[in-house]
């Protein structure tokens, strides 16, 4: 029997807390984590495979990500476009 591997394996990190998670839709691991409140920025960091990618977003656009979907979305896409070069 094989185990399924993660395509996404995610780490936010925000207010003192390290939120970390893994999976193949990487807007469903991001909503997932739902932070309570918002007082300093984010570091999202997002591995597929080997490849590693790491983005900040100040505190205003952390909001954002759990308040605008539409931007959400962008975003995911936009980390995700990454991955493909």
């Amino acid at each position: 029997m094989t185990k399924k591997q993660s395509k996404f394996k995610v780490t936010l990190k925000m207010n003192d807390t390290e939120y970390k998670g893994s999976g193949d839709d990487l807007k469903e691991i991001v909503l997932a984590f739902n932070p309570p409140f918002f007082k300093t920025g984010a570091v999202l960091e997002v591995q597929m495979g080997k490849q590693k990618t790491d983005q900040y977003y100040p505190v205003f656009r952390a909001k954002k990500l759990y308040t605008n979907k539409i931007f959400l979305e962008c975003q995911m896409k936009w980390i995700e476009m990454r991955f493909k070069e």
